[in-house]
């Protein structure tokens, strides 16, 4: 017996979930310039909500505060081989060169990828890492400033997980259908940071969006360097929402430490806090309750 409306519902389900999905191949390469920045480019239809959240070591925020700048870092740093299969290649065949470039990694998902994050980039037995909720407009406010200062330009664009490595292997094979997508004639800087977001499938929990900078003029002779620091970055409540600690992971039933875990968990957390609100007055910061928030049920309830 057909149920009317059914397959209307499982279609209008498929149709959402197929344009929120992280996975999906791209069609078409695309630039437009932010509607409010005048250095701002957003890469292939991005769409930036309110936050974007940046993971990093705490020592390194501690640095950042008190230097006052965000670090960019070149994709010579990259761990990840395939992330590099585009960065130095040559296309003079297009009679482009490539602008010296940085980068920096954030995500637009808030929880969805944070445990396979935590895990990444903190020691599951101290709070050494922190989860940044920036304000994007805030943020870009900032980084337009500091383009128009020194003659830079941002893009953002997000990273593309929809191809496997044999995928990408072929974006370069003339006879492929991708091939004009991502080499089309009249190839660019916009076609160039497509190719510096194609991320293999595996990773596609990350969520990542990147913002790149690059030299205005092109022309400037490049000098190498793997580190740009954005100058006179100021850090403040009106820039970051929040900072979020990293959990402890708990111990195993049979380990002595177990029952001082929130004890430790709750030394750690005044401690940093109170150095963070130190140097950025007011700032929020919490913690990250994956594993503590976990109740134990007692009994199962009769109906």
């Amino acid at each position: 017996m057909e149920v009317p409306g059914r397959f209307v519902g499982i279609d209008l389900g498929k149709r959402i979930y197929e344009k929120n999905m992280v996975n999906k191949k791209i069609k078409e390469i695309t630039c437009k310039k932010h509607e409010e920045f005048e250095r701002i480019h957003l890469l292939n239809g991005i769409e930036l909500r309110n936050e974007l959240y940046k993971y990093m070591p705490l020592e390194r925020l501690l640095n950042s505060i008190e230097k006052k700048e965000l670090v960019f870092v070149s994709p010579k740093l990259w761990a990840d081989p395939c992330e590099l299969k585009f960065y130095e290649t040559d296309y003079s065949y297009f009679g482009f060169s490539q602008p010296e470039l940085f980068c920096m990694c954030m995500t637009d998902k808030k929880n969805e990828n944070q445990a396979a994050a935590w895990k990444m980039y903190s020691n599951p037995y101290c709070c050494d890492c922190v989860r940044i909720s920036f304000y994007v407009d805030q943020l870009l406010k900032n980084l337009n400033f500091y383009a128009e200062s020194y003659k830079k330009e941002i893009y953002i664009g997000k990273v593309i997980y929809g191809y496997s490595i044999d995928e990408i292997n072929e974006i370069v094979n003339k006879d492929d259908e991708k091939f004009k997508i991502f080499f089309p004639e009249q190839f660019s800087i916009q076609h160039y940071l497509t190719l510096m977001c194609l991320k293999r499938k595996p990773f596609a929990f990350e969520n990542e969006v990147r913002i790149f900078i690059i030299d205005s003029d092109q022309n400037i002779e490049k000098k190498d360097g793997k580190i740009l620091s954005v100058s006179d970055f100021k850090y403040s409540t009106k820039l970051i929402k929040e900072v979020k600690l990293s959990p402890l992971t708990p111990f195993s039933n049979n380990d002595f430490r177990k029952k001082f875990y929130k004890q430790k968990q709750s030394f750690e957390f005044k401690s940093i806090k109170k150095e963070l609100q130190n140097r950025i007055e007011n700032i929020n910061v919490t913690y990250s309750k994956l594993y503590s928030d976990v109740k134990k049920i007692e009994k199962v309830p009769k109906e």
